[in-house]
C-alpha cells in the first residue's frame, strides 16, 4: 500500500500517507480513472485518458474500496 500512496502522491501533487493498515503486504491492482491534465502530477496514464472515466478519488472508492481524505500533519 505505501507503494499506491507513493503513486498517488505524484498524481494528486500533495502527501499521501498510507493508512490502510495493509502495510507490507502486497497486491496486484489496476485502477481505471481519467486524470486531471490540470494539476503538475495529472499526466496519469501512458494510455490516452477515457473522457467519460472517472475521477481519481472516485475510482479509489469504487474500484478499491479506499478514499482519500485531508488531514494536518507533521511536515
Amino acid at each position: 500500500m505505501q507503494d499506491l500512496a507513493n503513486v498517488l502522491t505524484g498524481q494528486v501533487d500533495r502527501m499521501v500517507v498510507a493508512q490502510s493498515g495493509f502495510n507490507g503486504k502486497r497486491f496486484d491492482i489496476a485502477l481505471q480513472w481519467t486524470p486531471d491534465l490540470s494539476t503538475p502530477g495529472g499526466n496519469g496514464p501512458e494510455a490516452p485518458p477515457d473522457p467519460g472515466g472517472p475521477a481519481l478519488v472516485t475510482a479509489l472508492a469504487e474500484q478499491l474500496g479506499l478514499r482519500l481524505e485531508p488531514s494536518k500533519g507533521p511536515a
